[in-house]
C-alpha cells in the first residue's frame, strides 16, 4: 500500500525531533541557571539597576533550575505525545484500510459463482 498523509508523517517527525531539542536544551538551560546563580551571578543583575538582591544566589538558583526543568518536562512530553497521537490515527487509517481490503477478498471468494 502507498503511504498516505504525509505531511503528516512529516508533522509527527518534527514534533519528535522539536520534543528532544527542547528537552536537551531545556536541561542546559536549567543547569545553567543554576551554575550561573550559585556563582554569585544571580545577584548581579539586581546590581546593575541599584538594587540589592532579595535573596541569596543559591536559592534563587535552585528555585530557576526546578522551574526550568518542570517547565522543560512538561513541554517536551506534549511535544512527544502530540506526535505519537498523531502516529495513533494514522496507524488507525492504516488498519482500517487492511481490515476493508480483507473484507473485500473475503466478500469476492463467497460471491463468486461455483465452478462446474
Amino acid at each position: 500500500m502507498n503511504k498516505k498523509y504525509r505531511a503528516l508523517r512529516f508533522i509527527a517527525t518534527l514534533f519528535k525531533i522539536l520534543g528532544w531539542i527542547v528537552l536537551v536544551g531545556g536541561i542546559l538551560s536549567a543547569i545553567a541557571a543554576l551554575v550561573i546563580n550559585l556563582m554569585g551571578g544571580g545577584g548581579a543583575m539586581w546590581r546593575q539597576f541599584g538594587m540589592q538582591p532579595a535573596v541569596s544566589g543559591a536559592m534563587v538558583g535552585i528555585t530557576s533550575f526546578f522551574a526550568i526543568l518542570v517547565t522543560t518536562l512538561i513541554e517536551a512530553l506534549s511535544l512527544f505525545a502530540a506526535a505519537d497521537y498523531i502516529a495513533l490515527f494514522l496507524d488507525i487509517e492504516a488498519n482500517t484500510r487492511a481490515t476493508a481490503h480483507y473484507l473485500h477478498e473475503i466478500n469476492q471468494q463467497y460471491q463468486s459463482p461455483p465452478e462446474a
